[in-house]
């Protein structure tokens, strides 16, 4: 019995903290916390659109391709990304907190090129590679 009251209460603190963070994202652009980024790594059990595998298709990408993803967050894009435009290809991944994309380089190690920037970076830097070669942009 108790352990069902203490499950409730952590759902009850974790749902609480989302109604929290809608509220405060709405009024200032807030970006998912570091210590948050197993969330964003998990695929929606809810819709099938929204998988890493199936973006990534959606996106037409060809070997040898340049590929910008700004606001790669843990990778969860961009590593499938980097597959499947091999090593001729380049794959920028960028975003402004420094937790997420060491997530990203960790996951990224084993099975990306060298040719695989991870930048902390806003919109400004982005909008500037964007501009070059880029084949893609996510």
């Amino acid at each position: 019995m108790v352990v069902a009251y203490v499950l409730l209460a952590l759902v009850g603190v974790i749902g609480l903290a989302a109604v929290i963070w809608r509220v405060g994202s709405r009024r200032h652009s807030v970006p998912c916390p570091a210590w948050l980024r197993w969330l964003v790594e998990l695929d929606s059990p809810f819709t099938k659109t929204n998988r890493a595998a199936v973006i990534v298709e959606r996106l037409d990408l060809q070997p040898g391709m340049a590929v910008l993803d700004a606001g790669c967050g843990p990778g969860r894009v961009a590593i499938p990304i980097a597959r499947q435009v091999g090593p001729r290809g380049e794959v920028v991944a960028m975003d402004i907190q420094a937790g997420m994309l060491e997530r990203a380089r960790e996951k990224g190690r084993p099975q990306t090129s060298p040719i695989f920037d991870f930048s902390r970076a806003g919109w400004e830097r982005a909008n500037s590679a964007a501009t070059g070669s880029t084949g893609r942009c996510w």
